[in-house]
């Protein structure tokens, strides 16, 4: 299926949509004039519901691999399918849409609306979403511990309390897949502990497959499954990240 409709959203509860990825290559331009790969995948795969964490060293193209995953970044060739949906055949469009109605997205920096409260992050990112609620919404920035702080501007949070803002806003739709970029990179150790595992505990009640990637060692260490990096991508010879 290489199209994303309204037909699609509709169903989604009843779908099953494991992660299945082949012959993905991503390259770039670098100033010599020759082309770079970044990110080469031959096969992978990931179960709905399932949790990995995949460790690697910082700008070696995990987020390259993410973003491709994601569809904000569209690879040279290869297949990303999450159950029917070929999502790298999509038009921009129509990944757009499939990736506000199936995924969500955990950045390390966080990302959030500076000029909204907690709750109005959240709410924003419900707005492709018809039968979202304010009380949907509450309830997401009560489960991540932040009721009492609704209100509050990101500039009058902790950066754990953001990145739990991060987290609820990341859940908004319910998505079928969560990708977490380095998303404890900004945080304490302690914080860091909390947060991976509030987000791994909260994608599990909601059946959501969970996919992180990190150069932490501790925080791959708290997930039964992990592989290296350099075990999925084969690119090799470069030290930068797009």
């Amino acid at each position: 299926m290489s199209a994303f409709s309204q037909n699609e959203e509709d169903r989604s509860e009843n779908i099953k949509y494991p992660l299945v990825i082949e012959d993905l290559r991503k390259s770039y331009p670098i100033e010599s004039g020759e082309v770079q790969n970044v990110v080469e995948v031959e096969s992978f795969e990931l179960n709905q519901g399932s949790q990995l964490a995949i460790q690697g060293a910082s700008g070696t193209g995990k987020s390259t691999f993410l973003n491709l995953i994601a569809g904000i970044v569209k690879p040279d060739i290869g297949v990303i399918r999450m159950g029917e949906i070929e999502l790298s055949n999509l038009s921009e469009h129509a990944r757009d849409r499939a990736r506000a109605q199936l995924i969500g997205y955990v950045f390390q920096n966080f990302h959030l609306l500076q000029g909204c409260t907690a709750l109005e992050n959240v709410m924003v990112s419900m707005a492709i979403n018809q039968n979202a609620t304010r009380d949907r919404a509450r309830e997401l920035i009560s489960n991540v511990g932040l009721s009492k702080k609704e209100n509050f501007l990101p500039s009058q949070l902790s950066i754990g309390q953001q990145q739990r803002v991060g987290i609820a806003r990341a859940l908004a739709n319910t998505p079928k897949l969560m990708l977490a970029d380095e998303p404890t990179g900004n945080l304490d150790s302690e914080n860091a502990k909390r947060s991976i595992d509030l987000l791994s505990s909260l994608c599990s009640s909601n059946h959501c497959t969970l996919l992180v990637v990190s150069h932490d060692e501790k925080i791959i260490n708290r997930f039964e499954k992990s592989m290296h990096w350099q075990d999925i991508n084969r690119a090799k010879g470069f030290d930068f990240e797009y």
